[in-house]
């Protein structure tokens, strides 16, 4: 499994989402993924990972041996871009 197949999967399931995946070791298998959605407003931040692992979950454990997931609503994203410059 590579970065543009978690990619796909992630954006076939969340609706207007901005991908982000780093292969974290280069192995194929531990990944990071971040995801910026619409659809993340006024969702808790379990809900916003059980979506994006619904996404992933058949290839977890077998093709995905781990993935970190950072997720943000746009409004979010904004606001931690301005405290990581």
């Amino acid at each position: 499994m590579n970065e543009q197949d978690i990619k796909s999967l992630i954006e076939a399931e969340i609706r207007d989402a901005e991908v982000e995946i780093i292969d974290t070791k280069g192995t194929g298998s531990h990944f990071t993924a971040r995801v910026i959605a619409p659809l993340f407003r006024n969702l808790s931040l379990l809900d916003q990972h059980q979506l994006v692992y619904k996404a992933v979950a058949v290839h977890m454990k077998k093709e995905i041996h781990a993935l970190s997931i950072r997720t943000f609503s746009p409004e979010e994203w904004e606001t931690q871009k301005k405290t990581e410059i």
